[in-house]
């Protein structure tokens, strides 16, 4: 506890910057279902009655769960 906060770890840190990258993306997609209209047909289907960032919360979640176990594995091959 001396030493400090040393910050994350070098595959926490790809994680991070991957999962946000794709949280941004799937934000815009998550968020254009709601202020979009849309498409004919589709007002009463399945994924529209999901709770609004759902989608955007798992798809993050499991990207940075699996751009760091890439991270980890590129790491123990060198």
């Amino acid at each position: 506890m001396s030493d400090g906060y040393q910050g994350l770890g070098p595959d926490d840190r790809g994680g991070c910057i991957v999962a946000a990258i794709v949280g941004m993306i799937a934000l815009f997609v998550d968020l254009g279902r709601i202020f979009g209209d849309p498409a004919p047909g589709t007002e009463d289907l399945w994924w529209r009655h999901l709770p609004v960032l759902l989608p955007t919360c798992l798809i993050v979640t499991i990207t940075f769960f699996v751009s760091r176990a890439m991270f980890r594995n590129r790491k123990s091959d060198d």
